[in-house]
């Protein structure tokens, strides 16, 4: 078994070899200010509201060891990802303002991990859905990164926030849950429950995906449901990411759950009370139409 010091020289070793080898040599400070700007520097980021398969889709593109597949990096951006809601809503995604800021708080939160990525001849690919709401400033940062959207029903999303009490807990997670801004009309907030909560977020957050998709070309983009994957769902991924995986592999995968909710009480389905079901219809019907949900009330 390799102790933590060999795993600490291998590693070294291992980016000395890169750093002397590569072709194109670029320092730290060349690469944050102008090689990220390069078709080279391809990152891929995942946008979605949680609870989506995340985990599953980082085992699976972890297979790869061309790419660095990160679902929890050292810096999560949880608070910075509510920020960047705020001030966008607010102030509009073209604010110069806004964006110089987040953008140097994406570059200085991301950068050395792209350049690592770089001296090892890797692409970085990450799938923490704490930085949806920084997509914007992600595209300045790295104006050749490819986003893909993960969904989910949002039936099956708001079970699994009121299974974990979201906006309710004391988790850490928490303080980057967003709320309305003074300029959302859609929910009086002092007066919804936990259930409405959760249901406008399943729908202010794919909206906001889905609004930010219709500014980049066809090639940097792809929306998939995750609700039932398959081995053919989860092949497209890994093609839009540039990985080389078979399907009978993917399938090997799929038969491994990973991240699977069993904590929490709250039911199912068809055991809500119309009221509840009204309540998802409210928030969610124009958002899920766009995504191809049907949520029609019994």
């Amino acid at each position: 078994m390799i102790d933590n010091k060999h795993k600490a020289i291998h590693k070294l070793l291992e980016l000395l070899t890169y750093k002397s080898t590569r072709s194109v040599r670029v320092g730290r400070a060349e690469f944050a200010k102008e090689y990220v700007q390069s078709a080279e520097v391809r990152p891929v980021f995942f946008l979605s509201t949680g609870r989506c398969g995340t985990a599953l889709l980082t085992r699976l593109l972890g297979e790869s060891k061309g790419h660095l597949v990160s679902h929890s990096p050292a810096i999560e951006l949880i608070e910075a990802g509510k920020a960047a809601y705020e001030q966008y809503c607010l102030r509009g995604i073209d604010d110069l303002v806004v964006n110089d800021c987040l953008t140097a708080l994406v570059k200085a939160a991301r950068d050395e991990s792209l350049y690592e990525c770089y001296l090892h001849g890797k692409q970085y690919i990450e799938t923490n859905n704490r930085i949806t709401f920084l997509a914007p400033a992600i595209r300045r940062a790295y104006p050749n990164a490819k986003f893909v959207h993960i969904h989910r029903h949002p039936a099956d999303f708001i079970r699994s926030g009121m299974r974990r009490n979201w906006y309710q807990s004391n988790d850490f997670h928490e303080l980057g849950r967003i709320q309305p801004v003074s300029t959302d009309e859609s929910i009086d907030w002092q007066l919804a429950d936990q259930f409405e909560k959760i249901a406008w977020l399943w729908s202010t957050t794919n909206d906001y995906i889905e609004n930010f998709l219709t500014t980049l070309p066809e090639e940097s983009k792809v929306t998939l449901g995750f609700n039932n994957p398959t081995a053919e769902s989860l092949l497209k991924i890994t093609q839009f990411c540039d990985i080389d995986i078979d399907l009978e592999k993917i399938e090997l995968i799929l038969e491994q759950p990973i991240n699977n909710q069993v904590s929490g009480d709250f039911s199912e389905y068809h055991n809500w009370t119309d009221s509840q079901k009204q309540q998802m219809y409210k928030f969610c019907n124009q958002a899920a139409k766009k995504l191809d949900y049907k949520i029609e009330p019994d």
